[in-house]
């Protein structure tokens, strides 16, 4: 990625933007007073499956809860309920727009982190790095969620499971780390006892099990990464650190 000036818009493939969201992400990144603004996040509607007007919402930015899980702000909130402000913990990678300079500033997206957490991930070095992110309601996209892998799938599991560990190891206080582990660990023995060795549990152990084996470099990244942040940690968490 050379250091040209830009923006990068980023869709789901099962997602769509509504003709003038682009517009209404760019008008914000691009407003005065935003120049340290390095994503917008769109508002994400649920699709419905008959192809009616969505009445539910995906997805208003990510929030990061207490115990270091990445989530969608007002997800299945009825449209009209969700939250209007412009301030969240990070963008939802179904559709948003980053300003590239925040990109080549925090070295773009983890390639490891396939599927899952890779937003989490990067609002993370954006917000250490002293970057902001907006949601803009103005721009409005719809998602046929878990169209690409399921829910519950295998897939979902394990790369969920494991990403989430690597995510907030890599990051957050140590409080919330512990957290984390014991929110993930309880999942997986529950996994089990509820379906036995199941392939969405094996999903869930073997994904637990990759976070483990990759723990020593984890915590290199964690001290490297935190090293020359320009916001401490607990503020880079915002409301889940309080």
């Amino acid at each position: 990625m050379d250091d040209a000036p830009g923006h990068v818009v980023l869709l789901n493939n099962d997602a769509r933007f509504a003709p003038d969201a682009v517009e209404r992400l760019v008008e914000t990144l691009e407003a005065p007073g935003n120049e340290r603004v390095g994503a917008v996040t769109a508002k994400i509607l649920l699709a419905p499956a008959d192809g009616s007007t969505p009445t539910t919402v995906n997805s208003t930015g990510n929030v990061l809860t207490r115990d270091g899980a990445g989530t969608d702000r007002d997800w299945l909130t009825p449209v009209g309920g969700e939250s209007t402000d412009p301030e969240v913990f990070g963008f939802c990678g179904g559709a948003a727009l980053l300003r590239r300079e925040a990109l080549l500033d925090v070295g773009g997206f983890d390639p490891e982190l396939f599927l899952y957490y890779e937003d989490t991930d990067l609002s993370w070095r954006m917000r250490a790095a002293g970057w902001h992110v907006r949601y803009d309601a103005r721009a409005v996209a719809e998602h046929d969620h878990a169209a690409s892998s399921g829910a519950d799938s295998p897939l979902f599991r394990y790369y969920n499971t494991r990403n989430s560990l690597l995510v907030v190891t890599r990051h957050a206080p140590l409080t919330m780390v512990l957290r984390s582990t014991v929110r993930q660990g309880l999942g997986t023995l529950l996994s089990v006892a509820r379906e036995g060795l199941s392939a969405t549990a094996r999903a869930r152990v073997r994904g637990t099990a990759a976070h483990v084996r990759r723990l020593p470099r984890t915590l290199g990244e964690r001290r490297r990464l935190w090293r020359d942040a320009t916001v401490s940690r607990r503020d880079a968490c915002g409301a889940a650190a309080r």
